[in-house]
């Protein structure tokens, strides 16, 4: 399960709510609390933050050590969300953190009967909003790498398409893809649809040249005009991938970095 922040940017994967104590959104309502969703993790755990923003950090003692973080858009304003991550161990400092950086570290303070993080997603009107509007299960990295299932009624085709890339799929091929991606979403007109895949950079000429036998083009089809060398695909993958690995957690990496050297 992955978390989308306010700003429509894939956040990180997280573990589901804990089932060991009453943490769910309702049963804190229940308690008299605003909301909030409560995460059993052992003290020490790294807070990672989903999307820019500012950390404020403060203490009381309900909720232990806690802080606020609040989300920067890509113009560097605050959209008036914020989260606040509740019962931490120990704070970092404040300031303005990128994506994937640790934002506070689980703990056990304040009014907690052990070791858990209480989140709380705030919106703009200052009201405790349910999370799960802002998880999904579709596959994606960051923005803008969101891949979508699309049946065109004006000619009954169905297509695979994301940012700089689109394949015309075979009917044997709808099932798995709609198992991966969900049910298909319909376009009237085609010519809707050549608008929607120019907002992810693929050209109209390339969307009405695609038939039973020429199903797909990625930019990496334009490279040399088609011809490209070894060396040129792989400059070009390594540079679209470059913004998907910036997207993972610096400790996700080191991790991955020691266990392929060891």
């Amino acid at each position: 399960m992955r978390y989308y922040n306010s700003l429509g940017d894939a956040g990180y994967p997280i573990s589901e709510p804990c089932t060991t104590m009453p943490c769910s959104f309702d049963e804190h309502l229940a308690r008299g609390s605003r909301g909030g969703v409560d995460f059993a993790v052992g003290v020490g755990t790294p807070v990672l933050a989903a999307t820019k923003g500012r950390v404020d950090n403060w203490t009381n003692s309900s909720a232990g050590n806690a802080v606020n973080f609040y989300h920067i858009d890509d113009n560097g304003n605050e959209t008036g969300f914020y989260d606040q991550f509740m019962h931490l161990s120990a704070f970092v400092a404040e300031g303005i953190y990128e994506p994937g950086a640790t934002i506070g570290l689980s703990g056990n303070t304040g009014s907690s009967t052990g070791p858990h993080i209480h989140w709380d997603l705030v919106n703009p009107a200052g009201t405790v909003v349910r999370q799960w509007e802002y998880f999904t299960n579709e596959p994606t990295t960051k923005k803008g790498k969101n891949m979508f299932l699309i049946r065109v009624l004006a000619n009954g085709w169905h297509y695979v398409v994301g940012a700089e890339y689109i394949r015309l799929i075979t009917g044997a091929e709808v099932p798995q893809a709609a198992v991966n991606m969900g049910a298909p979403k319909d376009m009237g007109r085609l010519e809707d649809f050549v608008l929607f895949c120019q907002s992810l950079n693929i050209p109209s000429t390339i969307v009405l040249a695609l038939n039973q036998n020429n199903r797909t083009w990625s930019k990496l089809d334009t490279i040399s005009g088609g011809g490209a060398t070894p060396a040129a695909i792989a400059a070009a993958v390594d540079a679209s991938l470059k913004d998907d690995f910036a997207g993972i957690p610096k400790s996700v990496n080191d991790d991955v970095a020691k266990r392929m050297t060891s």
